[in-house]
């Protein structure tokens, strides 16, 4: 029986380090990710008007109900695919 829990242990390590390295890798790639895209905008001339194009267009309610439908419709195509790939859909 040692020689199966040998194996288990062996098995469990290189998982461990699988996910070790994705998690690395991924971290890795956020990391050259930049801080804030809108870093640009609050440091430009265009910064002060932007109180008042926002009263007049409101942006913060567009980019909302934009990231809802991206999810929303992410979400669909997610479904699809897995229904797809069940066999459930043609």
């Amino acid at each position: 029986m040692d020689v199966f829990s040998g194996i288990g242990t062996w098995f469990h390590d290189l998982v461990q380090k699988c996910i070790d390295g994705l998690g690395d890798t991924l971290e890795s790639i956020i990391e050259l990710l930049p801080d804030s895209p809108f870093n640009l905008i609050n440091n430009s001339a265009v910064s002060e008007y932007m109180g008042f194009l926002n009263w007049i267009v409101p942006m913060s309610e567009i980019v909302a109900i934009l990231q809802v439908w991206t999810v929303a419709v992410a979400t669909y195509y997610v479904v699809v695919v897995v229904l797809r790939w069940i066999k459930a859909i043609d």
